[in-house]
């Protein structure tokens, strides 16, 4: 058993995953995987907090151990989460953490500098230059997705 993921789990249940057949917690769950592993690197962070804020909401409503995640992951350079449903104060949360992933490099979790075009992700300097990317400046790249 992992130790961090069943201390994680106990403070946030919605990261246990259930089978998605008959949506029980899997048998015999072993806490190996949560959905936090989902998450890329540099937006678990980002991740966890939004977990501290949904929390409150989904235990005023009753939703606490109903509420899960269905998938966690980054999809068009932001970080993009389904889930079973919930209040609308909850969907409310995580659209702004979604929104927030966009400037957040997703790789270390710095402030985003640069975005790559063709597969979208933001990435700070630091990460952009390890790796060998160019990238675009970010702040020009949402200037001209405004237009």
């Amino acid at each position: 058993m992992n130790n961090d993921n069943y201390m994680l789990c106990q403070e946030y249940p919605f990261l246990i995953p259930k089978d998605p057949f008959d949506g029980e917690i899997i048998e015999n769950y072993d806490y190996s995987f949560t959905y936090l592993d989902e998450c890329p690197e540099g937006w678990k962070p980002l991740f966890l907090d939004m977990c501290a804020h949904i929390k409150p909401i989904l235990e005023e409503s009753r939703m606490l151990h109903d509420f899960r995640f269905v998938q966690v992951k980054e999809k068009y350079g932001r970080l993009t989460i389904y889930h079973t449903g919930a209040p609308a104060d909850v969907d409310d949360v995580i659209n702004f953490y979604e929104s927030l992933s966009r400037t957040i490099c997703i790789r270390c979790g710095e402030p985003a500098t640069k975005i790559t075009t063709g597969w979208i992700l933001p990435l700070c300097s630091t990460c952009a230059e390890e790796h060998g990317i160019e990238g675009v400046d970010i702040d020009e790249w949402f200037k001209e997705k405004k237009k």
